[in-house]
């Protein structure tokens, strides 16, 4: 192979080597040196430090965001159909020894019975204070019908006349 000069350092390398900067013929190292000179004085002499500094933030920052959403996409979400759900496998429930009645007025319950009795003119806080006595008033009913030793089908039955006649208040 030909070697030649390079006119910078004057070490000996192949021509092919060899490139062309400003009309001189330097080798590698002597133009990694020339392209970092001029680039550092186009910088100072443009004043674009800090802007160039954002832009490589800006521009790793998206390149991570990318490679993150490579790796983890976006799962679609299944669209809710207003098919009833099929239950997969029977679990048998035990109930709680404590309710054992099933005539109690739950968190609907309690929030649809303040809807009607708002629509009947009273206010939400006497509304949420009238719910509140007929929840005290069931509970208290209960208590009597077991004191009183009645069967549970009894308790049962008089607990639920007792919920309709609030739905009827």
């Amino acid at each position: 192979m030909v070697e030649k000069e390079c006119d910078n350092c004057e070490t000996k390398t192949q021509r092919k080597l060899l490139g062309k900067i400003r009309g001189k013929n330097l080798c590698r190292k002597c133009r990694k040196e020339v392209r970092e000179n001029h680039r550092e004085e186009t910088i100072d002499e443009a004043g674009i430090e800090q802007e160039l500094i954002s832009l490589e933030k800006n521009i790793k920052n998206e390149s991570q965001r990318k490679h993150y959403r490579i790796r983890n996409p976006i799962k679609k979400r299944k669209k809710i159909s207003d098919e009833i759900p099929v239950p997969k496998g029977s679990v048998i429930k035990k109930l709680d020894p404590t309710n054992k009645l099933e005539s109690y007025l739950g968190f609907q319950e309690s929030h649809i019975l303040l809807k009607i009795l708002m629509k009947r003119g009273l206010d939400f806080e006497e509304a949420r204070e009238s719910i509140k006595t007929m929840k005290e008033e069931l509970r208290v009913t209960r208590e009597k019908l077991r004191e009183q030793n009645k069967p549970e089908e009894e308790v049962k039955r008089q607990m639920r006349l007792k919920i309709e006649e609030l739905y009827n208040y």
